[in-house]
């Protein structure tokens, strides 16, 4: 009774102990839910852009496919996440990640929030141009990646579906074999 499903647009960076630079605006899409009736006025008065959504699926879905997209290559490649519309084959290979994902939400009848991911993909980088992906500050600063829960998360879906994701499949295993390096 006391959680709302949702989903954070923004980027962000730790700049020291208990000092957070946000980049770029940060938007909330929240679940669309009667028990939720002053949330959004408290968050949009606290200076958030809220956007209520009736299908929560299709809201995490479309997380999903940003952070499948962005985390691992910039982490990889060691970029801010503006460095992957500059470079061509990071970019081909973002939507190499993104086809494949748009494969999976087909074969599962999943609606994305958003009419093309790739154009969707490409407005958060450039709303978050300077920003350092999560994944690549968990390097930084040796720590676990989530990569499991974000393109592993892609794979157990698209294994589920009977849909092929070599891509996805790749991403993870370098993450997983960059922890290992970097702990080793």
């Amino acid at each position: 009774r006391r959680c709302a499903a949702g989903a954070a647009t923004l980027g962000a960076h730790l700049t020291a102990p208990g000092f957070v630079q946000q980049a770029g605006n940060a938007e909330l899409a929240i679940g669309n839910h009667s028990r939720l009736q002053k949330l959004p006025q408290m968050l949009t008065d606290a200076g958030f852009v809220i956007s209520l959504q009736d299908n929560l699926e299709s809201l995490l879905w479309g997380k999903l496919v940003v952070n499948a997209a962005v985390n691992p290559i910039t982490a990889l490649l060691d970029i801010s996440n503006g460095a992957l519309l500059e470079n061509p084959a990071a970019f081909h290979l973002m939507q190499q990640t993104i086809n494949e994902i748009d494969r999976v939400t087909a074969k599962l009848k999943i609606q994305l929030p958003y009419p093309c991911a790739v154009d969707h993909v490409i407005q958060v980088i450039q709303n978050t141009a300077g920003t350092v992906s999560s994944m690549l500050q968990d390097f930084r600063n040796n720590r676990p990646t989530e990569i499991d829960a974000i393109n592993g998360a892609v794979v157990q879906y698209a294994q589920q579906a009977g849909v092929s994701v070599p891509v996805n499949e790749t991403l993870v295993q370098l993450i997983h074999a960059r922890e290992t390096a970097s702990n080793g």
